[in-house]
Order: C-alpha cells, then sequence, then structure tokens
C-alpha cells in the first residue's frame, strides 16, 4: 500500500470514528430525554396512585383491568431498557495494558479497591507504567486504535438504538394498551 492510500484510509477512518461519535451522542441524548420523560410520566401515576385520586383497583372489569396491568408491565419494561441505554457502559472485560486505545485501557494502571486508590505509592507507580507504555505507543499503534474504538463504539451504538427502538415500541403498544382499556371502562 502506498503512503497516500494509508494516509487517505486513516483519513477514512478518523471521519468514520468522527460520525460514529456523533452518533453515539445523539443516542445518549434521544434516550436520555425518553427516560426523563418516561420518570415523569411514571411518577405522575405513582403521586396519583399515593394520594388515592387515582388506583388502578377502581377498574374492576375484567379485561380492561388487564390491559391497563399489561400496559404498566410494559411501560416498566420499556423504562428499564431506556435505563440501558443511557447507562454507562464502564466495565473492565477487555480492558488491557498492552494497547492504549480507550479510557477503560489508561484506567488499568490505576491501583483497584479503595485502600489502593488512597495509596499514593502504589497511584505514582501506575503513573510511572502508564508514561512508560504511552511513550512506547508507536504510529502503527494509531491506525489499531482507530479500528478497535470504531469496532466498538460501532456496536454501543447499534445496541443503545436497539434498545431505544424496543422501548419506543412497548411505549406505544403501553399507551394503545391503555388508551383501549379506558375507552371499555367509558362505554
Amino acid at each position: 500500500m502506498k503512503a497516500s492510500d494509508a494516509q487517505s484510509n486513516d483519513r477514512y477512518k478518523e471521519a468514520l470514528l468522527v460520525d460514529t461519535r456523533e452518533e453515539l451522542q445523539k443516542v445518549d441524548t434521544k434516550s436520555s430525554i425518553l427516560l426523563a420523560t418516561v420518570s415523569v410520566i411514571f411518577a405522575a401515576l405513582l403521586a396519583g396512585a399515593i394520594s388515592g385520586s387515582w388506583s388502578i383497583t377502581k377498574i374492576t372489569e375484567r379485561w380492561p383491568r388487564a390491559l391497563i396491568d399489561i400496559s404498566l408491565i410494559l411501560g416498566v419494561i420499556g423504562l428499564g431498557l431506556l435505563g440501558a441505554a443511557v447507562k454507562p457502559r464502564v466495565h473492565r472485560t477487555n480492558q488491557t495494558r498492552e494497547h492504549l486505545y480507550f479510557f477503560g485501557n489508561v484506567e488499568s494502571f490505576y491501583p483497584r479497591g479503595w485502600k489502593g486508590r488512597r495509596d499514593k505509592k502504589k497511584c505514582e507507580e501506575g503513573k510511572g507504567q502508564f508514561l512508560e507504555a504511552i511513550e512506547s505507543a508507536s504510529a502503527s499503534n494509531y491506525e489499531n486504535r482507530l479500528d478497535d474504538q470504531i469496532w466498538h463504539l460501532s456496536h454501543l451504538v447499534y445496541w443503545k438504538y436497539k434498545l431505544v427502538s424496543a422501548a419506543m415500541w412497548l411505549f406505544a403498544v403501553s399507551i394503545v394498551l391503555c388508551v383501549a382499556a379506558l375507552i371499555w371502562v367509558r362505554t
């Protein structure tokens, strides 16, 4: 591969990584707004139930009550899916000191446990090891880093969108069931 082709490839990867990070920001924003909105709705329902001004037990007919129950269950599941979409991904799997691609790789140099984090000597040792590792990083690591970040962030964005989409479908079905139950009760 010619040097100009390699540079073009790196620019393409850099642009793809920027696009992926923008999508990650968009899906996080969407899911956060939806989570806040749905949380307010559930809080209002709960407040009404606690105050006694509204209660699911007032619906005594079998099918409307079942529709309301299913609606609430779907809503709670949707709320959980939105929570999963917003949840930060900071687990320690695949975080090694060999490659400094993500913040998790850098974090692996920090002492473990609350006692280790308070130990200044261990913290300084970890920092020294990190500085050695970052100094030894080469230009070839840059391409590998781009590849790794594109790979991981793309999958993260995909799954976050899947969670948000599933939650939105659950909320839509939940609303339809709830409205159907209320119409049934009114007639």
